[in-house]
Protein backbone atom coordinates (compact mmCIF):
# COMPACT_ATOMS: atom_id res chain seq x y z
CA UNK A 1 0.00 0.00 0.00
CA UNK A 2 1.18 3.58 -1.02
CA UNK A 3 2.29 5.96 2.10
CA UNK A 4 -0.90 8.61 0.11
CA UNK A 5 -3.42 5.32 0.21
CA UNK A 6 -2.24 4.97 3.63
CA UNK A 7 -2.63 8.46 5.27
CA UNK A 8 -6.37 9.69 3.23
CA UNK A 9 -8.02 7.34 5.46
CA UNK A 10 -6.24 8.26 8.46
CA UNK A 11 -6.90 11.77 8.37
CA UNK A 12 -10.36 11.77 7.17
CA UNK A 13 -10.96 9.68 10.36
CA UNK A 14 -8.92 11.61 12.66
CA UNK A 15 -11.50 14.71 11.35
CA UNK A 16 -14.35 13.13 12.15
CA UNK A 17 -13.88 11.92 14.95
CA UNK A 18 -12.16 15.31 16.14
CA UNK A 19 -15.88 15.95 14.69
CA UNK A 20 -17.51 14.03 17.17
CA UNK A 21 -15.81 14.71 20.06
CA UNK A 22 -16.34 18.82 19.42
CA UNK A 23 -20.15 18.02 18.67
CA UNK A 24 -20.28 15.71 21.87
CA UNK A 25 -18.88 18.70 23.73
CA UNK A 26 -20.61 21.20 21.99
CA UNK A 27 -23.96 19.45 23.14
CA UNK A 28 -22.82 18.84 26.54
CA UNK A 29 -22.20 22.29 27.46
CA UNK A 30 -23.79 25.02 25.34
CA UNK A 31 -27.48 23.96 25.40
CA UNK A 32 -27.59 23.95 29.10
CA UNK A 33 -25.28 26.96 29.85
CA UNK A 34 -26.59 29.22 27.64
CA UNK A 35 -29.52 27.84 26.27
CA UNK A 36 -28.21 27.43 22.68
CA UNK A 37 -29.60 24.45 20.29
CA UNK A 38 -27.57 21.08 19.60
CA UNK A 39 -25.47 20.89 16.49
CA UNK A 40 -25.16 18.34 13.90
CA UNK A 41 -21.86 16.69 13.26
CA UNK A 42 -21.74 18.32 9.96
CA UNK A 43 -22.18 21.66 12.09
CA UNK A 44 -19.18 20.45 14.30
CA UNK A 45 -16.93 19.84 11.49
CA UNK A 46 -17.88 23.31 9.82
CA UNK A 47 -16.81 24.92 13.55
CA UNK A 48 -13.65 22.87 13.40
CA UNK A 49 -12.77 23.89 10.05
CA UNK A 50 -13.74 27.63 10.36
CA UNK A 51 -11.53 27.39 13.66
CA UNK A 52 -8.82 25.92 11.74
CA UNK A 53 -8.48 28.52 9.06
CA UNK A 54 -8.93 31.17 11.64
CA UNK A 55 -6.00 30.13 14.11
CA UNK A 56 -3.89 29.80 11.70
CA UNK A 57 -3.29 25.94 11.41
CA UNK A 58 -4.08 23.51 8.49
CA UNK A 59 -1.69 20.81 9.73
CA UNK A 60 -3.17 19.77 12.91
CA UNK A 61 -6.72 20.98 14.98
CA UNK A 62 -5.87 24.31 16.54
CA UNK A 63 -1.95 24.43 15.71
CA UNK A 64 -0.84 22.50 18.58
CA UNK A 65 2.38 21.27 17.99
CA UNK A 66 3.31 23.79 15.27
CA UNK A 67 5.48 26.28 15.29
CA UNK A 68 7.69 29.02 12.51
CA UNK A 69 10.56 30.21 11.99
CA UNK A 70 11.12 33.41 10.52
CA UNK A 71 14.62 35.27 10.04
CA UNK A 72 15.23 38.61 10.75
CA UNK A 73 16.66 41.80 8.86
CA UNK A 74 20.00 41.54 11.68
CA UNK A 75 20.60 38.15 11.11
CA UNK A 76 18.48 36.67 14.15
CA UNK A 77 15.58 34.35 13.68
CA UNK A 78 11.94 34.65 15.16
CA UNK A 79 10.94 31.07 16.61
CA UNK A 80 6.96 30.98 17.12
CA UNK A 81 5.31 28.22 18.74
CA UNK A 82 1.07 28.62 18.47
CA UNK A 83 1.19 32.12 21.00
CA UNK A 84 4.56 31.89 22.45
CA UNK A 85 7.15 34.31 20.72
CA UNK A 86 11.22 34.04 21.08
CA UNK A 87 13.91 36.32 19.80
CA UNK A 88 17.30 34.64 19.60
CA UNK A 89 20.75 35.88 17.76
Amino acid sequence: MTPLLFFIPLIVGVVLVVSVLLQLLWNSTFPDLFGWKHITLWTAFKLLLISAILFGSMSLPFGYGTSTTQTTANGGSITTNWSVGTLKK
